[in-house]
């Protein structure tokens, strides 16, 4: 993979993550525990997926 296409994939990966967090943390302070729960588990999943992307750029590298 091109440099420039796997940093690209590792900031949008981030910048989702991140995004994920933000709604989690909204879904909580509206008493929203099921679905704070729910993304809890997606953004640990995403979280888990950037860093086996991320080891795996750099061992390519």
């Amino acid at each position: 993979m091109e440099k420039t296409y796997f940093y690209a994939t590792i900031f949008f990966g981030w910048l989702i993550t991140l995004a994920l967090i933000i709604f989690m943390v909204v879904a909580f302070k509206m008493s929203m525990i099921v679905i704070g729960c729910i993304l809890i588990l997606i953004c640990l999943a995403s979280l888990l997926m950037n860093i086996v992307f991320m080891k795996k750029g750099v061992r390519n590298q």
